[in-house]
């Protein structure tokens, strides 16, 4: 039986560690990648530069590991809509059960690209509801948890944080976790030093470190 991908958020204030955390687990997944690069980062985990959908497209199709660069003056939501588009395309007969092929779809800066905002369709969005079934798995970092979509924070299977930026961040984080658990994780939370994580997965929490 096919196993489907899962998606996971890194919290993190500034230099606190959260953007290795994601490099790490970029590097210990191999197969295609698109990242979301919206400050060009992320060249040495995917050389193939795209700052069109044309050229990201080029690239996955020679097998290379792509980081889309955004305009930065245009709209970065609309912009991460049409690539999320383009890759439910592109993963078609994984979903079609034609293909076994998966794909990692990195998105920093949420808070910019993906805010807490409403919105009445988001094909985005929709990758974070549905995109297991077209094979692709999404990580999504950010400084301010509070300020990304609950479309995607209530459907990651596995998140990280880091020192967290504020006090509604903080909220937000343990909001997310078992009642059972939270003080024990909001404790946890505000003892981290730089580079230090609480892991999250299936209700437990696991400290650790980069």
């Amino acid at each position: 039986m096919r196993t489907d991908p899962d998606h996971i958020g890194i919290w993190g204030r500034t230099k606190s560690g959260k953007s290795t955390r994601a490099r790490a687990i970029i590097r210990a997944r191999p197969g295609r990648l698109v990242v979301f690069d919206l400050l060009d980062e992320y060249g040495a985990e995917a050389p193939h530069r795209a700052g069109t959908l044309a050229e990201m497209v080029r690239g996955l199709a020679a097998g290379r590991r792509v980081r889309f660069v955004p305009d930065a003056m245009g709209d970065t939501a609309a912009q991460l809509d049409a690539v999320a588009e383009v890759l439910t395309r592109v993963q078609a007969p994984y979903k079609a059960g034609q293909s076994d092929a998966r794909l990692t779809f990195v998105v920093e800066e949420m808070a910019d690209s993906f805010p807490n905002v409403r919105r009445n369709k988001s094909a985005f969005g929709a990758l974070c509801r549905a995109g297991r079934h077209w094979g692709i798995a999404l990580i999504g970092i950010s400084q301010r948890m509070a300020d990304v979509s609950t479309s995607f924070r209530n459907c990651t299977a596995e998140d990280y944080f880091f020192p967290l930026r504020t006090a509604t961040d903080y909220d937000t984080a343990a909001a997310g976790v078992v009642k059972a658990i939270q003080p024990a994780f909001r404790e946890a939370l505000l003892s981290l030093r730089p580079h230090e994580f609480i892991a999250y997965k299936a209700g437990e929490m696991k400290k650790g470190k980069n």
